[in-house]
């Protein structure tokens, strides 16, 4: 409940707000590598869940991009991409499991839907916190000068 209070502070800045909404998913996805590590661990892939193996591949994916969100944190303004990234994967995962749970249900199968939910509040408020329109600064933004009697380099 303190964090919540933080981030609705009015001193607080919108910078401070990216970096600890962004850094606190981050490690929500890194905190994915226990039932990754258990999976793995007992074979539950294998024994239990009959043959899945697309599970614990999946949840690697959430770990690495769990890893780049909180590199992202840092500085979120340089990497709005990143941001953006994660934003559209959890809303486009979202909406497959929206149609597994809709198609459970047409089957008579129980689903919970709570994990729809999650993944569809993290997507919109990942889009709502990505900076727009700032611009890198440093002298990656910059165009090299060009002298009268050179030509410029080709792109690549």
């Amino acid at each position: 409940m303190c964090v919540l209070a933080m981030c609705f502070d009015e001193t607080m800045s919108l910078h401070r707000v990216r970096q600890i909404v962004v850094g606190g998913i981050g490690c929500f996805y890194l905190c994915l590598i226990y039932p990754l590590f258990v999976d793995l661990h007992h074979s539950r892939w294998l024994i239990e869940m009959h043959n899945q193996e697309c599970d614990p591949m999946f949840i690697s994916f959430f770990i690495a991009l769990g890893l780049f969100l909180v590199i992202a944190a840092r500085r979120p303004e340089q990497h709005r991409l990143m941001i953006n990234f994660a934003a559209y994967q959890s809303l486009f995962h979202c909406a497959v499991m929206t149609v597994m749970t809709v198609e459970a249900a047409r089957n008579g199968t129980p689903r919970q839907i709570a994990d729809v939910v999650i993944t569809a509040v993290i997507g919109v408020v990942l889009l709502a916190l990505t900076p727009r329109g700032a611009t890198p600064q440093g002298d990656e933004g910059k165009r090299p000068q060009v002298s009268a009697g050179s030509s410029p380099a080709p792109p690549l």
